[in-house]
């Protein structure tokens, strides 16, 4: 590996690649709704994270990967970008202020990176020597072959693109598009190339228009066109006034709701449609494993679920955690029919069923990750600030640990049901001991004993 970084030559099979498609979404007969995944050397990806570590050091440290961009880096995540944009919008409903917001769709981003001009970027960054040569050699000279079943198609050479499945590809396309970013003067939130640029739908407004004209224009020189028909306009606000926004003269499409990251999201904020979304999703895994396992045993039936349905129904819980009542019910069912696939607990009742199994509530699974959410934030656990999504009391007043929060009184249910007013009360209760973990998972450790074990 040192000499492959001294040479800045790479071992002929660090350079291929088996590409395995994906199915995204759309008709499975079209080419261009698979994600292609490459399969690379485990010994290159070794090296790979050795350069990665390197550089995304660098990064950091020159400010080129903006606090806006959330994709594909430590201690950010799909959830701290929902997160970060929810605060911003419900403070602004809580106002009364409409917002607009912009979501916007690069046409297969990863593949088209062209290597000169990453190359380029990379240097005008700083980043030179035989750190730079090596990334160079690691982009140019590369080939595939797609492999479907046992079946492969003849080889072929790799023009442009960052290889998906690696470990230098995502970050390689952040240092692409940093540039972007650091152009827009409107609030947005990006997830690698998945984007959202929104504000205030009167004030903001020529602002969002004049950040879509200078999208358009990057897009046309560093060849990332963006895909039209899939960007879209989200309003939020009752008294929005519907203004048209535009790329290149056309106009883009006003939407009910969008998947945004995998959370359904509409113009209510209600995330009705988004529980319906994912109990129909994990009522079908249900019924699949209920046909594969026909009569599992107590510990395989747990196994099942906490591997396979409960991730569906909980990720991204702290952004849509739903506050009607129906909502909660149609989510807890979902464990509530699973849990009697079990012939030994079918004549049980809800409560014995999940004390046998020793799980909680899917409610309360939501209450633990929020409270997990909050311990993160107040104690710097994500490489960017959100600390300020939270207000803290006067702690020289009170009794307990010195992280408690400040109530605040909000009169709309979008911020009603916002993380910081649902984990109020029973964080500020927490005992210091667990407040004051070191480690995330000292903390999940001790909340679990607090939440599981004293009910």
């Amino acid at each position: 590996m040192e000499r492959s970084f001294q040479t800045s030559k790479l071992p002929p099979v660090w350079l291929q690649a088996h590409i395995t498609p994906v199915y995204k979404k759309g008709d499975k007969t079209m080419a261009e709704n698979y994600r292609p995944i490459s399969l690379t050397s485990t010994c290159c990806k070794v090296m790979e994270r050795i350069i990665w570590r390197h550089l995304l050091r660098f990064l950091y440290d020159h400010d080129i990967i903006t606090l806006n961009q959330h994709g594909f880096l430590p201690k950010r995540s799909t959830v701290t970008c929902l997160l970060q944009c929810l605060n911003e919008w419900t403070l602004s409903l809580e106002k009364n202020i409409p917002i607009d917001i912009i979501y916007l769709d690069f046409a297969k981003a990863f593949d088209r990176v062209p290597h000169r001009r990453l190359i380029h970027k990379l240097e005008n960054s700083g980043i030179r020597g035989l750190l730079l040569q090596w990334i160079k050699a690691f982009l140019c000279g590369r080939n595939f072959k797609v492999k479907v079943g046992s079946a492969f198609s003849n080889k072929k050479d790799v023009l442009s693109g960052v290889p998906q499945g690696s470990v230098l590809g995502p970050v390689l396309f952040l240092v692409y598009i940093s540039d972007l970013l650091t152009s827009l003067n409107s609030h947005h939130a990006f997830y690698a190339d998945d984007g959202r640029i929104y504000g205030n739908s009167f004030s903001s407004s020529r602002i969002i228009q004049q950040d879509l004209h200078t999208m358009y224009t990057w897009t046309h020189v560093f060849l990332m066109p963006l895909n039209l028909q899939k960007c879209f306009v989200l309003r939020l606000g009752k008294n929005n006034p519907n203004i048209a926004y535009t790329l290149n003269n056309y106009v883009l499409e006003s939407v009910q709701q969008i998947n945004d990251l995998g959370v359904i999201l509409d113009k209510e904020l209600s995330f009705s449609e988004h529980t319906v979304h994912i109990v129909k999703k994990a009522n079908v895994r249900s019924y699949l494993l209920q046909k594969t396992f026909t009569n599992p045993d107590e510990v395989l039936l747990k196994t099942l679920f906490v591997s396979y349905i409960r991730p569906i129904v909980e990720y991204a819980s702290v952004i849509w955690s739903p506050a009607l009542v129906k909502d909660k019910q149609l989510i807890e069912k979902v464990q509530r029919r699973f849990s009697k696939y079990g012939q030994s607990l079918r004549n049980k009742s809800y409560e014995d069923r999940l004390s046998t199994l020793k799980l909680p509530t899917l409610e309360k699974r939501r209450l633990f990750n929020d409270l997990v959410c909050t311990y993160n934030i107040l104690s710097n656990k994500f490489s960017f600030s959100l600390a300020d999504i939270f207000v803290l009391s006067d702690i020289s007043r009170l009794r307990g640990h010195s992280l408690k929060l400040y109530h605040e009184n909000y009169k709309t249910k979008w911020r009603q049901n916002f993380l910081t007013n649902r984990v109020f009360q029973i964080w500020n209760g927490l005992a210091v001991e667990i407040v004051e973990a070191t480690t995330t998972a000292s903390f999940k450790n001790k909340l679990g004993i607090y939440l599981y074990q004293s009910s």
